[in-house]
């Protein structure tokens, strides 16, 4: 993917402009070849994380309303391409963990387990139509491409992304806070989506401070990262939790500590990270960031 990046020589509708086109065009790229594969459907679902990213970091310089519409807009487009996704991590999820167990009595369980849900999966792309969804995102795109220029912006210093990186990181912080009363796997989820709209905004702020910014990169997509793993085996221990049945619930029982041992400890390296990445007050983001602007963009949009 093209790298994208906030420039300080341009206005703010330039750079978003810019950066969207780049994402979106990206998506295109990926959902054009005759035949797409997981590979392709994934990436395309990354640019839509990353649009979606990019559009909070804009949303002080946007008409609310067209912030609104946009991420609503690039969300059901990710969504529309999400599949069997769910089923599919699962799937993945369990194969370590069916081949680490000794007892031939739950490694078959699990395995049944697995070959559960393969058959609901394909039994539900069954009923779905990839190939028309992809069809109707491409066309989506597309029109979306052309009107780019057209987006409501109301303010034209590109500052206004430092804001928009601030607010990200004061729901996450505030998210980190409501954690300590609630750790509830919910919580954690929502967490987990700011802190990933976090490392994306810093990825695209970078070049304005790379030594201190690369390390905040580092430490969001590791922190982004856990949090997917809990995400994941939520979904592998709900689904598990559906297809025990009483009788079995013994086969099952090493397979649920393991899966609670694993979160707690992501729960205690998460929030052990969590405390150290969002040590900062909301207030001083905007600060600290404007006060890299480069010296030759300055004043380039005085008041």
């Amino acid at each position: 993917m093209e790298y994208i990046e906030v420039r300080f020589g341009e206005t703010f509708g330039q750079n978003l402009v810019r950066m969207a086109g780049t994402l979106n065009r990206e998506a295109i790229k990926q959902l054009a070849p005759a035949k797409v594969d997981a590979k392709n459907i994934h990436e395309a679902r990354l640019c839509f994380k990353r649009l979606r990213s990019l559009l909070r970091m804009a949303r002080h310089g946007l008409d609310q309303g067209e912030f609104r519409r946009l991420n609503t807009y690039y969300r059901n487009q990710a969504r529309a391409l999400a599949g069997q996704r769910d089923h599919t991590v699962i799937s993945e999820t369990l194969k370590p963990i069916i081949k680490s167990r000794d007892s031939t009595e739950e490694k078959a369980f699990l395995i049944r387990f697995r070959a559960r849900l393969q058959e609901r999966r394909n039994k539900e792309a069954g009923k779905q139509n990839l190939e028309s969804a992809r069809s109707e995102v491409m066309h989506q795109l597309t029109k979306m491409q052309a009107q780019l220029t057209q987006w409501k912006v109301i303010e034209d210093k590109p500052e206004l992304f430092f804001l928009g990186v601030q607010t990200t990181y004061g729901q996450a912080r505030k998210e980190l806070a409501q954690l300590k009363s609630d750790m509830s796997d919910h919580m954690l989820h929502e967490w987990r989506k700011h802190v990933k709209y976090l490392w994306h905004q810093m990825e695209m702020l970078l070049p304005i401070w790379p030594v201190m910014l690369k390390a905040w990169v580092k430490e969001s997509k590791t922190l982004s990262q856990l949090l997917g793993r809990h995400h994941d085996l939520v979904l592998v221990e709900t689904a598990l939790r559906e297809y025990t049945e009483p009788e079995l619930e013994d086969l099952a029982l090493t397979t649920f500590q393991d899966l609670g041992f694993e979160k707690s400890r992501i729960e205690r390296d998460a929030l052990n990270l969590g405390a150290k990445l969002f040590s900062l007050r909301q207030a001083n983001i905007y600060r600290m960031l404007s006060e890299c602007i480069p010296d030759s963009a300055q004043n380039a949009f005085p008041d």
